[in-house]
């Protein structure tokens, strides 16, 4: 993690809940789900395709657990101070 920083992203993401015909009342009212999300920030691009990569694992060169998150669906984010 070194020069890495921790984070505590809070985000919305795009949802589906049907798999199957639904009447168009009620898929207009599904919403975007509400995501916390917490992990090293591995990349972040920027522009209007920019987006966030975090990873919630590291060791040495590798990384797991990883998620990247468009920067226009991130609704805050916070430094955290690792132990």
């Amino acid at each position: 993690e070194g020069s890495m920083k921790l984070l505590l992203v809070t985000w919305r993401d795009a949802v589906t809940n049907h798999s199957g015909w639904e009447k168009l009342a009620t898929i207009a009212k599904q919403d975007a789900e509400v995501v916390r999300s917490v992990g090293w920030e591995l990349k972040r691009t920027s522009g209007k395709q920019g987006k966030l990569t975090l990873v919630a694992s590291v060791s040495g060169e590798d990384g797991s657990q990883d998620v990247t998150i468009p920067l226009g669906w991130i609704v805050s984010e916070k430094e955290l101070a690792p132990k």
